[in-house]
């Protein structure tokens, strides 16, 4: 499940970071977008901190301790697991989606600040919503939603953390459609109104 530094993942190998790093000015606005999506934000407790550090030992445990996580629907329908990093770690590594290495450079901030979005279909975000994201914000096709780490329903997530904003949206697919819409109206309304400012 854990990889070395020097092993890429297939989306590591096609992922250019060089010339997408965002500006502190541009990353500032990303908080307040975190803050108007309408789900609840999670962040992770002592035994998931744990558990998360036994994944990435070279990672700082203070620093991923402040990160939040919002769930497009909230608990986990099934388990009701409150969903927070150790769930998005826990599946990039078990699917073999991004080696541990690269995993602990982006969240220890080794890569500047980031903007991820990663999305099923060229539908599920329009060119407009792309337009108001800084510039160099990553966008990442075939991506899947996050599956909960105790019984593997996935759900759209939203990571926030110092220096990294991720966002797993997947509006096109029936169950989280309404949910992915909300959150993409929400998204929009939050950047027209930072452009007026």
């Amino acid at each position: 499940m854990t990889h070395t530094d020097n092993f890429l993942t297939p989306i590591e190998k096609k992922l250019d970071l060089e010339g997408k790093r965002v500006s502190d000015t541009d990353f500032m606005p990303m908080r307040k977008i975190f803050d108007s999506l309408p789900s609840k934000a999670f962040k992770m407790g002592e035994d998931d901190l744990a558990e998360i550090k036994k994944l990435l030992p070279n990672i700082d445990g203070s620093r991923i301790a402040e990160s939040e996580v919002k769930p497009a629907n909230g608990l986990c329908g099934k388990c009701g697991r409150a969903m927070n990093l150790l769930d998005i770690v826990h599946s990039a590594l078990k699917a073999g989606t991004h080696s541990s290495g690269f995993v602990e450079r982006i969240l220890s901030g080794g890569e500047g600040n980031l903007v991820i979005v990663g999305y099923q279909s060229p539908d599920d975000l329009s060119d407009k919503i792309r337009r108001k994201l800084p510039a160099n914000t990553i966008f990442v096709k075939d991506t899947a939603p996050i599956p909960c780490k105790n019984c593997g329903v996935g759900q759209e997530v939203v990571l926030y953390m110092d220096g990294l904003m991720h966002f797993w949206v997947q509006p096109t697919k029936p169950v989280l459609r309404n949910s992915g819409l909300k959150w993409l109206s929400g998204l929009r309304k939050m950047m027209r109104r930072l452009r007026r400012r």
